[in-house]
């Protein structure tokens, strides 16, 4: 069994799937953490089980385990293996001796998405997703669900979709009569990405040129603006690279390349492919992982001096959109302790990971003896309505206030408000940065005020 033990938090050995039960018998309220420790997003996995953690450790020093009286669990399952590995482990938790003491699940990055979007509907089980930068309208239809089973799917964190709107505006602010060439991966969310972009620089104006790909192979695409695109394949990028997709692209001299793929490996194979054809202009993405690997020359194969443009672009090559959490002070400190606590700094979404358990152990203790699956979502939901303002600030009153069933609370997360929105996800910030040369051999990202960031 994979799983967290509370107070001790002992760490498991962690296998693909997981065997059935929980191994505790005093176990009374398991969370499930669905995460990647192998793949693509591997490196998320601790970072994100980290703050998992840091949540139930607040939780039980606050005293939610003893106001509950239950002891909670949490069992990992790895997400690296893909959907399918995914939905297995968690029906067999689930279908198991102890899956009735299951009330809630956590998944980080898209397989671990994916997998529990699908449980979660079958099972009426809540699902707080804290890092795909899809929604789950990618993947499943509304169509076949009611409202209330898609109330069991929640995200505490900004969507990706608003990201490709920033990134044209992006595109038109910089570059407003330059060439473009767009290119991606063959994922739905990379489709996404590029139609929007197109359809946007349409929208507004703009006065450049998007080079069409007149890919042939691209012709079945459903929507229009993602036959011009330029198509990479993820077997490519994860075996002998795209160079020989890339050069064409690169040949014909574009102002600015925005790509759109998933995943650390790809993003930063993409780049080096890019470098390898002499490319020298503007290179701008959205929903790459904010990595210390990808700017260390150490790691990323010497491309740093490349990404900043000291080749001549002045520090001005390679940009990126954000999304993430609201700056406060509360967010600092967070990361700060984090830090401390880990030995290993916060990615982005971590706070969004943090916030997702203290949700759920909320939902808990405001649901209370007997659990049932149904009063927990409604006890999560509650807590994200409005309110009197709860906070890790304070985690005794969170937990006084929160047991109190006469105190209409709302809890105000370390990523922003979690105020969940009829469409189930939350507000974040969106943003645009860049890598620059710190001037000692080091390189670092640097957040730009224009466009101005935004709140969505």
């Amino acid at each position: 069994m994979n799983k967290l033990l509370l107070p001790a938090l002992a760490l498991m050995p962690l296998a693909t799937g997981c065997t059935v039960g929980t191994d505790d018998a005093g176990a009374e309220a398991v969370l499930i953490a669905v995460l990647p420790y192998t793949g693509k997003y591997e490196k998320k996995g601790v970072v994100h089980e980290n703050a998992i953690r840091m949540a139930l450790e607040d939780s039980i020093e606050a005293g939610i385990q003893d106001t509950l009286g239950t002891k909670l669990t949490v069992i990992r399952v790895n997400s690296g293996d893909g959907k399918d590995v995914v939905v297995s482990a968690l029906r067999q938790i689930l279908d198991g001796p102890d899956g009735d003491k299951v009330f809630g699940m956590i998944s980080s990055t898209k397989d671990a998405h994916k997998g529990a979007v699908d449980i979660a509907l079958e099972y009426g089980l809540l699902d707080l997703e804290v890092s795909d930068g899809s929604h789950d309208d990618e993947f499943i239809s509304y169509a076949d669900f009611t409202e209330e089973q898609l109330r069991y799917l929640i995200s505490t964190r900004a969507l990706c979709l608003y990201e490709a709107d920033y990134t044209a505006q992006f595109i038109m602010e910089k570059y407003p009569t330059g060439k473009v060439a767009l290119i991606r991966g063959t994922d739905i969310h990379d489709l996404m990405h590029t139609a929007v972009i197109r359809a946007r620089l349409r929208e507004m104006g703009f006065q450049g040129t998007v080079i069409e790909s007149n890919d042939p192979n691209l012709s079945g695409y459903e929507n229009v603006d993602n036959r011009q695109d330029y198509e990479v394949s993820y077997d490519d990028l994860s075996a002998g690279g795209v160079l020989s997709v890339l050069q064409p692209i690169t040949d014909q001299s574009p102002d600015v390349v925005f790509f759109h793929v998933g995943g650390d490996g790809p993003n930063l194979r993409m780049l080096q492919d890019l470098k390898a054809t002499g490319y020298d202009q503007g290179i701008v993405t959205c929903g790459m992982a904010r990595t210390s690997a990808l700017i260390d020359n150490n790691e990323n194969g010497l491309i740093s001096d490349w990404l900043v443009g000291h080749d001549g672009l002045d520090d001005d090559r390679f940009h990126f959109a954000m999304r993430g959490a609201k700056s406060s002070d509360r967010l600092t400190a967070w990361k700060e302790e984090y830090l401390t606590r880990f030995e290993v700094d916060a990615d982005t979404f971590t706070p969004a990971a943090y916030d997702a358990t203290m949700m759920w152990t909320l939902g808990m203790l405001r649901a209370g003896k007997p659990f049932d699956r149904a009063a927990v979502l409604d006890a999560v939901w509650d807590i994200s309505q409005g309110g009197t303002m709860v906070s890790r600030d304070d985690l005794a009153d969170l937990v006084a206030k929160g047991a109190d069933p006469s105190i209409d609370i709302d809890y105000d997360g370390v990523f922003g408000p979690m105020d969940i929105r009829p469409d189930r996800t939350v507000e974040g910030v969106y943003y645009i940065e860049r890598v620059v040369g710190n001037g000692d051999g080091s390189y670092s990202y640097e957040k730009l005020s224009s466009p101005a960031p935004v709140s969505f």
